[in-house]
C-alpha cells in the first residue's frame, strides 16, 4: 500500500536516496530542499512534491509546515528528520560560536519545530514513525572513550575525530536526547520514534574512506525502520538494526 513520507534535506546524498528509492516503490514522497531550483535528481523524481526550506531560518518553518499540510491533506505516515549541517571544525575552544548557533538550529531546533507541525497529519495515520537521523559521533560513552585516548597520544581514528567536531557532536546528542523526549510524549499513542545513525556513508561531506554507499545505507535505514515498533526504553540504533552506545 502506497504511504506518505516526508523527507527534510533531501537534494543530496542520505536524503536524496531515500526520495529515490521511497518515490520509486510508489510512495508519495514530500521533499524539502533549501534551493529547489537546483535539486534537479530530485524534480526529475517522480511522486515527488518539493517544499522549499532554510532549517536554520526558524521564523520560517511555519510556512514550511505549512506547505507540507496543503500537500498531504489525507496526513503522513512517516517523517524522516534527515535534515542537517556540519558547520564548524576545531577544537571546541577556536569554533565559530555563531556557526554553532546555525548548527543547532539545523540539527536540533529545526527537526522538533518540524515534528511538532506535523504532529496532527501524523496523527491521522495509523504508520506514525518519526525518524530522527542522529549519529553515532553523538555518543558521549564513545567520545569520552575515543578523546581521552587522545589525551593520553593514542592518534586521532580517522572515522571519529570527536576532539575537532564537537559542536556536530554535540548537537547530534542533543538530537537523540530530543528523540527521548518525544518518546515519552507520544509513546502512549503507538508512535514509533527512531533515533538513528546512518552509518559512515560516502556523500560529498564525507572522506572518501567512508565505508557505505548511500544506497546501501538507505537499504539498511529503511529495513530497521520498517522493522521497528513502539518501545518504551528507547535506544540510538544502527542504519543496520544494532544499538549503538550513547
Amino acid at each position: 500500500m502506497s504511504k506518505v513520507y516526508v523527507i527534510t534535506g533531501a537534494n543530496r546524498g542520505i536524503g536524496l536516496a531515500l526520495a529515490t528509492e521511497l518515490s520509486s516503490q510508489g510512495h508519495k514522497v514530500i521533499a524539502t530542499a533549501r534551493t529547489p531550483e537546483t535539486a534537479t535528481k530530485l524534480e526529475a523524481l517522480r511522486n515527488v512534491s518539493i517544499v522549499q526550506a532554510e532549517m536554520s531560518d526558524l521564523k520560517s518553518l511555519p510556512r514550511v509546515i505549512a506547505d507540507i499540510a496543503a500537500l498531504a491533506p489525507e496526513g503522513i505516515d512517516e517523517l524522516w528528520n534527515n535534515a542537517g549541517a556540519s558547520r564548524n571544525a576545531g577544537l571546541v575552544s577556536d569554533i565559530d560560536f555563531v556557526k554553532y548557533h546555525e548548527e543547532l538550529a539545523i540539527n536540533v531546533v529545526a527537526p522538533g519545530a518540524i515534528t511538532q507541525g506535523l504532529l496532527p497529519l501524523l496523527r491521522k495515520k495509523q504508520t506514525r514513525k518519526i525518524i530522527f537521523i542522529s549519529s553515532v559521533m553523538g555518543s558521549g560513552q564513545i567520545a569520552s572513550s575515543i578523546i581521552g585516548n587522545v589525551l593520553k597520544g593514542v592518534p586521532i581514528p580517522v572515522t571519529e575525530d570527536f576532539l575537532r567536531m564537537s559542536s556536530y557532536c554535540s548537537s547530534k546528542s542533543a538530537l537523540t536526547m530530543q528523540a527521548i523526549g518525544w518518546n515519552g510524549a507520544l509513546f502512549k499513542e503507538g508512535f514509533v520514534v527512531i533515533p538513528i545513525h546512518p552509518g559512515w556513508v560516502r556523500t560529498d561531506l564525507t572522506l572518501p574512506e567512508a565505508t557505505l554507499s548511500v544506497e546501501e545505507s538507505v537499504a539498511g535505514l529503511l529495513k530497521t525502520v520498517g522493522d521497528a515498533k513502539p518501545v518504551a526504553d528507547l535506544v540510538l540504533l544502527n542504519y543496520n538494526g544494532e544499538t549503538l552506545p550513547w
